[in-house]
């Protein structure tokens, strides 16, 4: 909570302080721990909706959470959800979850073969291996850009909002409505739409 105002903040680093101290207080009580995490103040899915998110979900993975609940979509203090940001927080999810994977040290990964032939003074960017692995050995992402400014300039210079924008309409264009019973689906519908006149029942 902001103490000036009394609002909830779930972007404050009090939240990710907070729950690095609850997950290993869990660890010390043999416990499992779970934490919400990427949450956020803002009410877009902007800069700081991006920061805010990522911090609390790294912190929370970092410290080894067992069970991560709100990971995609929450803004405004959980007062509001977007798809957009779902997607971006999707995002972050798969680049934490990369960035945790350990180096490979393999012979084949140092390939000394490759070292000794290559030499010192040699060029890897034009080995046939090099070209082999450029669209493979990395995380490669359909959402952010990778591009030089000039390269994204001529593609539409898209905000990751924007793009995150087209994948959800893709999505959307592919959804296929699953088998439901008519009368449940009636009874669904009723249930919304009475929700919607009347949020707080």
């Amino acid at each position: 909570m902001d103490m000036r105002t009394g609002a909830l903040s779930m972007g404050a680093p009090e939240v990710a302080r907070i729950s690095a101290a609850t997950i290993q207080m869990a660890k010390f009580y043999n416990l499992p721990a779970r934490s919400g995490c990427a949450v956020t103040d803002a009410h877009f899915p902007n800069a700081q909706a991006g920061f805010e998110s990522a911090l609390n979900l790294y912190v929370a993975l970092l410290n080894g959470s067992n069970y991560i609940l709100h990971t995609a979509g929450v803004l405004g203090a959980y007062n509001a959800m977007s798809f957009e940001k779902f997607i971006i927080d999707e995002e972050i999810c798969c680049q934490i979850l990369e960035s945790f994977k350990p180096v490979a040290i393999t012979a084949e990964s140092i390939d000394l073969d490759l070292i000794k032939e290559i030499g010192i003074g040699g060029n890897y960017l034009s080995h046939p291996k090099t070209y082999e692995q450029c669209r493979t050995a990395f995380y490669l992402s359909d959402l952010v850009n990778r591009r030089g400014f000039w390269d994204w300039l001529d593609e539409g210079a898209q905000s990751i909002t924007n793009r995150a924008t087209e994948i959800l309409n893709e999505r959307l264009s592919q959804y296929v409505v699953p088998d439901i019973d008519p009368r449940l689906e009636k009874d669904l519908l009723s249930f919304v739409r009475k929700r919607k006149q009347n949020p707080v029942l």
